[in-house]
């Protein structure tokens, strides 16, 4: 490749915290590719110990129908590769938020859901909630 890959897409979140600035940053490139095996450099026990079960490749059509308990990330991948397939390549990284509907609604940006209890309505209390969090974790401190 004699170029760099253009970038595409572009996702910051920043939180304040005491110690400075703290967040992800995800930039993403399109690298074009002959279709080859996904395959990492790890052993199999050291991938299955990353949690990951599978390396395949997904069809447009394929991620735009999947409706099981894997997340894509982007959440909403599918269709920024459909406007990245019939816009082309954007002059300028198109920036990326978080889904609408995993931030509550008293946030307006850089906030994301918790998924902490394993239940989806406790997550959401304590996500949409800050002093039911607060008092969460208080007593999580007592119990130890």
């Amino acid at each position: 490749m004699n170029t760099d890959p253009p970038y595409v897409w572009r996702q910051e979140v920043v939180t304040a915290d005491p110690d400075g600035k703290i967040g992800i940053l995800n930039d993403y490139v399109l690298v074009r590719t002959a279709h080859f095996d996904p395959r990492g450099l790890l052993p199999d026990d050291d991938i299955a110990a990353e949690g990951i079960d599978v390396m395949r490749w997904w069809a447009l059509s394929d991620s735009a129908a999947y409706s099981g308990p894997d997340l894509f990330s982007p959440r909403d991948l599918s269709s920024l590769l459909s406007d990245l397939i019939a816009g082309g390549v954007p002059r300028t990284p198109v920036p990326l938020g978080l889904r609408a509907d995993s931030a509550p609604a008293w946030c307006h940006t850089g906030c994301m859901a918790l998924h902490i209890t394993g239940d989806t309505a406790a997550d959401t209390l304590l996500t949409e909630n800050p002093l039911a969090l607060l008092v969460g974790m208080l007593l999580d401190q007592q119990v130890r």
